[in-house]
């Protein structure tokens, strides 16, 4: 369970920065940084369909995202 914790963190961790930096380099640093605060999925979910489903969010978003639906799953089983 050790295991999968911190692999739930690094998911996460480097999903929420990668994400934050594509956002940063396209959108807007205001919405790279609440990202970075707020630690919220549909926050990251909003930001990707203000982009309008961009392709080049796919990859950091499902990273960043897979770090959460595990963490979610985890906990409820």
């Amino acid at each position: 369970m050790h295991a999968l914790s911190i692999l739930i963190l690094i998911l996460t961790l480097v999903g929420q920065l990668w994400f934050a930096w594509e956002v940063w380099q396209r959108e807007d640093l205001m919405w790279a940084l609440i990202l970075m605060l707020v630690p919220f999925p549909l926050l990251g979910l909003y930001i990707w369909f203000r982009a309008g489903w961009d392709s080049c969010y796919r990859n950091p978003a499902i990273l960043y995202f897979s770090g959460y639906a595990v963490g979610i799953l985890l906990r409820v089983s």
